[in-house]
């Protein structure tokens, strides 16, 4: 178990924003929340227990090019940062990215089987199919149609990647910067 400290407290967390600090809860309760809740303290405590280097090290040893963790997610930023972001003069290393390219092929490995091991790529696609948010990718979709996929929001920015079940299964991922 992980006790949940204010160094990983994130913003408008909506599983973790209630629970007392020095809680403990299991990396399972973490996985869960992070995908079905887009909670950023489950995700920022995961960043601790994995590693940010190792993150990113497996991140390019997979072959995701675009892809980089640079920060946690949703923490408070000092207001000196604050305002260099928003006059677009954007230190380096202050945004994670990723792209439309590799969200692409880490589903196409998914669902195939070839991202982790059968076992756990299938306990992934199990969890990303519990995501509720259907607002986006699934808005037009019968709610029959199954999805497994993840949606990223921060200011400015909306995106949903995942899989599609239908008759013909498709993966599909839309990112969106600074357009909404």
């Amino acid at each position: 178990k992980l006790k949940v400290i204010e160094e990983n407290r994130a913003e408008g967390s909506p599983a973790f924003k209630d629970i007392p600090l020095n809680s403990e809860v299991t990396i399972s309760t973490l996985l869960d929340k992070m995908i079905t809740a887009n909670d950023n303290t489950a995700t920022n405590m995961l960043i601790d227990v994995l590693g940010q280097d190792e993150i990113n090290e497996y991140i390019k040893q997979q072959g995701y090019a675009d892809t980089v963790l640079n920060v946690k997610l949703g923490l408070k930023v000092p207001q000196l940062l604050k305002n260099a972001l928003e006059e677009e003069k954007k230190p380096i290393g202050t945004h994670n990215y990723t792209s439309v390219n590799d969200l692409v092929n880490l589903f196409v490995k998914l669902y195939n089987g070839k991202c982790v091991s059968l076992t756990a790529d299938k306990a992934m696609l199990e969890l990303l199919a519990k995501q509720p948010d259907r607002g986006k990718l699934g808005a037009l979709l019968p709610k029959e149609i199954k999805m497994a996929h993840q949606v990223g929001e921060a200011k400015g920015i909306i995106n949903d990647a995942g899989i599609i079940y239908a008759k013909d299964p498709y993966i599909l991922a839309v990112l969106t910067d600074r357009s909404v």
